[in-house]
């Protein structure tokens, strides 16, 4: 318990990784996927149990905070999903500009390959499916913001971020966060059948686009006065709206790959100044 109170972002980290990782990498060894149990009781196994593993940073955080001060803490690590009183304008950013992101980047993919097989918008709503619970459709963005929300942002974005830049500057702890969400991601890539795609090349593009990523978070967590439902709505607008664009996908992750890439690097980069500037100011929420 002392250890945790001293030192509750590395219990973070250690607790996200052993449930998440230690539930993804058993699914992998004992072939889960292909278990004859999913036929008897009529249930997709890994989509099951690989969801169990997406709660590990929401769970580690509600754990920690329930060690660290109990209810106190954790009303503060809930709050921030209410704070939706926000400038208008991130709600545009958030649905149009990914959007818009992903037919920029969709319209250069084809300009540098070969896509004959590109389907339209009304095939594409028609066949899109939620990985979870076979949603068709506009709902895949709906399902994906309720999980990555409560799943993912209430542990990367509502505990480790805020409690981050408390110690070190707001660009580190973005920086650090992502190298963590990368480890946390590859035992998962392996699972869902993307291990042969996986090499030095794939994991530098993967760990940059997640790097970069982390950065956008920061950057809508800082400039929205530490609004955790903005995370929440854009990180389901990411995955949801992006399943969309086929030529932006890989076998490693959605907008997993150079073309993709090189748009998130350059718009990484336009907003690293500020929040470099958060840490002239003490590392205080933007107006």
């Amino acid at each position: 318990m002392n250890y945790i109170k001293k030192y509750p972002i590395i219990a973070f980290f250690v607790l996200t990784l052993l449930w998440s990782d230690g539930i993804w990498i058993s699914m992998w060894v004992l072939a889960i996927p292909r278990f004859q149990l999913q036929h008897l009781l009529h249930i997709h196994v890994s989509g099951t149990f690989g969801l169990l593993g997406l709660i590990g940073p929401g769970l580690a955080a509600i754990v920690i905070s329930l060690l660290l001060d109990g209810k106190k803490t954790l009303f503060r690590l809930f709050k921030p999903l209410a704070k939706w009183k926000v400038p208008y304008i991130y709600y545009v950013y958030v649905y149009l500009g990914v959007f818009f992101f992903y037919c920029a980047a969709s319209w250069f993919a084809v300009l540098l390959g070969n896509y004959s097989n590109i389907h339209t918008l009304s095939w594409l709503l028609q066949n899109t499916k939620a990985p979870l619970f076979e949603l068709h459709g506009l709902w895949i963005i709906v399902e994906m913001t309720i999980i990555y929300t409560f799943c993912e942002e209430l542990g990367w974005r509502g505990f480790a971020l805020p409690r981050m830049t408390e110690k070190i500057n707001v660009f580190s702890s973005a920086f650090i966060l992502g190298v963590f969400w990368t480890l946390w991601h590859i035992p998962m890539i392996y699972l869902y059948g993307s291990s042969a795609n996986l090499n030095f090349t794939t994991m530098v593009i993967y760990f940059l686009h997640t790097e970069c990523m982390s950065i956008f978070f920061a950057w809508f967590y800082f400039k929205t006065n530490r609004s955790l439902l903005i995370c929440g709505l854009f990180h389901g607008a990411a995955n949801g709206i992006g399943a969309f664009f086929p030529m932006t996908a890989s076998l490693i992750g959605q907008g997993s790959n150079v073309t993709t890439l090189s748009f998130e690097i350059v718009i990484a980069l336009l907003m690293i100044p500020y929040l470099y500037k958060l840490n002239c100011s003490q590392n205080r929420p933007a107006s």
